[in-house]
């Protein structure tokens, strides 16, 4: 519009603007004009939506969530999470190996044959040497192979009670095992078990 104005004020009026050309300006000022309101209103659901998210995740505070992941933690005491394996077909033979933060090998555990479906590894928290592993997270890489020795597709999750949300990089991100996890991530959202 201010445009518009200042068209029409220097104007030379011994030669008018073309009456023509001059709706035609008129009608690319006032689409500009409703694109504006548009990406306005877009940008106000767009902030509505991003503050429903947040509200939606903190939901999950407390709960017990399955996730996508190859991570198990080792707390403080030596106590470490189940690894959650799901096999595709039945194997013959199922190995885990589990490395540090830093990519070196702990442990290797061989976990026999299993049928096709859903089944845990327990790791005992100990390295090869059969000594305490140091207290933290560690990366548990599955393997599994059938009798013919192909290999058999697997899948692995995490468990865990959600203790708090980040919304440190503009997305909600659920906390678990002090981990921060992806919301796309999660498979399966329960009440956390009761208190013994």
């Amino acid at each position: 519009m201010k445009l518009l104005l200042a068209q029409l004020k220097n104007q030379d009026p011994l030669a008018p603007t073309d009456s023509q050309a001059f709706i035609a300006q008129l009608a690319t000022f006032s689409q500009l004009e409703a694109v504006q309101g548009t990406n306005e209103r877009l940008d106000s659901l767009l902030l509505g939506q991003v503050s429903s998210n947040q509200t939606s995740a903190m939901g999950l505070v407390g709960k017990s969530v399955r996730y996508n992941s190859n991570q198990v933690h080792l707390d403080s005491a030596g106590a470490a999470g189940n690894i959650h394996v799901q096999l595709e077909n039945d194997a013959a033979n199922v190995s885990v190996v589990i490395t540090d933060q830093n990519g070196t090998k702990v442990r290797t555990l061989q976990a026999g044959g299993h049928s096709a479906g859903p089944f845990d590894i327990s790791w005992d928290g100990r390295d090869q040497n059969n000594q305490p592993a140091l207290a933290g997270d560690y990366t548990a890489i599955v393997t599994a192979s059938g009798r013919d020795g192909s290999k058999v597709s697997i899948s692995q999750t995490g468990q865990g009670i959600v203790t708090g949300v980040s919304f440190s990089n503009g997305y909600a991100q659920p906390i678990v095992n002090g981990n921060k996890l992806k919301m796309s991530d999660l498979l399966e959202v329960d009440q956390a078990p009761p208190a013994p």
